[in-house]
């Protein structure tokens, strides 16, 4: 059964939520979508689509050591209704959510909109969940690498 619950939070809290997760000791797989290709950065895969659209989607998924799964999903959009040329100097909005799948139960978590004076702004904590993501996939593989080996012996 999924059950929908409205934060009474901003997206900005959702963020913090993902931090948290990213620097757990217990997260054991992670992946997200849009997938980047071979030597591109997830970051500059994002800004692309929204300089070159005025939106994007971010999907990232997460299991825990205990079974838990947890998927983020942010939208990035310009807010057009503002006059300025270029989308990196416009006000943009983030929409996002987290479903949190335990056992058979899953609960969708809705947050309210993040709105950002300046786009160029929200890239920063782009960049920051990035670099989060990058370090906890280093991890990870890092300890897979080492199971298999010890495994192996």
């Amino acid at each position: 059964m999924i059950r929908h619950v409205k934060v009474d939070a901003d997206v900005g809290s959702l963020l913090q939520e993902l931090s948290r997760d990213l620097r757990s000791s217990g997260l054991s797989r992670i992946a997200r979508v849009p997938a980047p290709r071979v030597g591109e950065r997830y970051r500059d895969l994002l800004a692309s689509l929204y300089k070159s659209s005025g939106n994007a989607l971010a999907t990232i998924w997460l299991e825990m050591d205990d079974g838990t799964r947890r998927i983020y999903s942010f939208y990035i959009r310009v807010d057009i209704d503002s006059p300025v040329r270029n989308l990196l100097e416009a006000p943009a909005v983030v929409n996002g959510h987290l479903i949190e799948i335990r056992g058979g139960d899953a609960e969708f978590r809705d947050y309210a909109t993040l709105k950002f004076p300046v786009a160029s702004e929200m890239f920063v904590q782009i960049e920051e969940m990035a670099e989060l993501y990058r370090l906890s996939e280093d991890r990870i593989s890092r300890e897979r690498a080492l199971e298999s080996y010890y495994d192996w012996l």
